[in-house]
């Protein structure tokens, strides 16, 4: 249960980036997110054939801290995660739930078996914990880029150890991006003053268009049974029905 609330969390908060603007000046605190390394894509997710590596940036009350991330083992074997060997901008990881006394006790490996999902873990580096707090990964204040190279070696049971390299980067949006989300805003929350109340989902994409990501859980015919259908700037929640239950506007 609770890493279905986190699921929902993070759709939240990715699908529906940036969610607290509210004019447009709040824009120019607005970050965004993309895989650099190994390729470049807006998602941030990497598979091949013995992996797939999601990874969710965890936005906090002034920037992002911390990165969740999952592993789901494709192989038909068990795989390793070395997390005491992994690394985050060049320093080694801490958990979220990381006690400071047990800070730097050696971490041991993750197990994950043929076909299951590792733990979610969120990671920071051991360099951004401070006396006073911890230090982002990027804030709002934040200028330009930065690029955050990340290692997860995974162990595989020939005892082949792959270290998987990423970069992925923050950065700032430029006034040409700022217009553009900013008619983007108003074009979305304009037309979410139609939806009302018991709409089906097909009443609400004749309005709104395509959603473009939304939480759901499957149901035991194996389809999808969606808990919030999400716009640009737009969250529109949906009962045990599937109809409209409420709409949240940036």
């Amino acid at each position: 249960m609770k890493k279905y609330y986190l699921f929902i969390l993070f759709s939240f908060l990715i699908c529906c980036l940036p969610t607290k603007s509210q004019n447009r000046k709040d824009l120019y605190k607005e970050v965004k997110i993309k895989l650099l390394e190994p390729y470049e894509s807006s998602e941030l997710k990497f598979s091949d054939n013995k992996v797939d590596i999601d990874f969710f940036p965890i936005y906090k009350s002034d920037g992002y801290y911390f990165m969740g991330v999952t592993i789901n083992n494709k192989t038909e074997q068990r795989i390793y995660i070395e997390w005491e060997n992994a690394r985050i901008s060049g320093s080694k990881v801490v958990f979220d739930d990381d006690r400071e006394l047990f800070i730097n006790n050696k971490k041991s490996d993750e197990v994950v078996v043929s076909g299951e999902k590792s733990e979610y873990r969120s990671i920071l580096p051991k360099d951004n914990v401070g006396d006073y707090g911890l230090h982002a990964l990027f804030s709002d204040d934040s200028k330009g880029f930065r690029n955050i190279p990340i290692i997860l070696p995974i162990r595989y049971n020939n005892n082949d150890v792959v270290d998987y390299k990423f970069i992925i980067q923050f950065s700032k949006y430029n006034e040409k991006e700022i217009d553009s989300l900013f008619a983007e805003k108003v074009k979305y929350s304009n037309l979410s003053k139609s939806i009302k109340k018991k709409m089906t989902i097909e009443q609400v994409k004749e309005i709104m268009g395509e959603f473009k990501d939304g939480s759901y859980m499957m149901d035991s015919d194996g389809n999808k049974k969606y808990i919030n259908l999400c716009y640009p700037f737009v969250m529109i929640w949906l009962d045990n029905k599937g109809q409209v239950q409420k709409v949240d506007r940036d």
